[in-house]
């Protein structure tokens, strides 16, 4: 019976080393900054990996863009028609040299278009709109170096940076004259973090166990050299 005990006792203590060495996911924050005339130069903070947490596993960026622009399209004479859009690139960087090398080479393009206007003409006619559009992506990175880059004993913090370029299209009837008045943009970021927990030492409760287990195996023994 005690054989049985002891056996479940260690098989308890396996247990909670194997629980300790589940992936856990923390957030390592999140910004939305506003939307900015262009061209905008912007910058923000996240939080980096806390190393005594346990051993990192993964780094999950996402990035987001979001842009706005408006205009006015006149028709002069006759029908016409037109079309607008923009395209603008939110490039991605940090004050963190080591970041920065892995953010760098990531950026959005974000297009927003007012599609298809058909004038008209009964007279001059003014056409004006503002368009909306947002992009995202995400990265992750699994292996080393990267992992270090974000990793720090204690709470710390990386700066995030983001800068745009902002160009302006538009196709249409010659009597169509179409001029951009405005054109915002803005960027914003998260991160996460997977990690597991160092099992290389055991906590309070595998050590009880294990300890428990141990001792009710040298009473067998001494039992057995009586």
């Amino acid at each position: 019976m005690k054989k049985h005990f002891i056996t479940a006792s260690l098989a308890l203590g396996a247990t909670v080393f194997a629980a300790n060495s589940h992936a856990i996911t923390i957030s390592g924050g999140s910004f939305s900054n506003p939307e900015e005339k262009v061209e905008i130069n912007q910058s923000n903070t996240l939080n980096l990996f806390n190393s005594t947490l346990g051993i990192l596993d993964s780094v999950i960026f996402n990035f987001n863009a979001y842009t706005s622009f408006g205009f006015f399209a006149r028709n002069e004479t006759t029908v016409g028609s037109a079309s607008a859009y923009s395209v603008t690139t939110l490039s991605y960087g940090s004050t963190n040299s080591l970041i920065h090398n892995l953010l760098s080479p990531f950026s959005i393009d974000v297009t927003s278009s007012s599609g298809g206007m058909t004038f008209d003409f009964s007279g001059p006619e003014l056409y004006s709109g503002i368009f909306s559009d947002s992009e995202s992506l995400t990265q992750t990175w699994n292996s080393e170096p990267s992992l270090s880059a974000f990793k720090t004993v204690g709470s710390g913090t990386f700066e995030v940076t983001c800068n745009s370029s902002f160009n302006f299209f538009s196709a249409g009837s010659s009597n169509v004259t179409i001029t951009p008045y405005s054109s915002s943009a803005g960027c914003g970021a998260s991160i996460s973090y997977e990690y597991h927990a160092d099992t290389t030492v055991p906590e309070p409760t595998s050590l009880a166990l294990l300890g428990l287990g141990l001792a009710g195996l040298g009473v067998i023994r001494r039992r057995k050299t009586v």
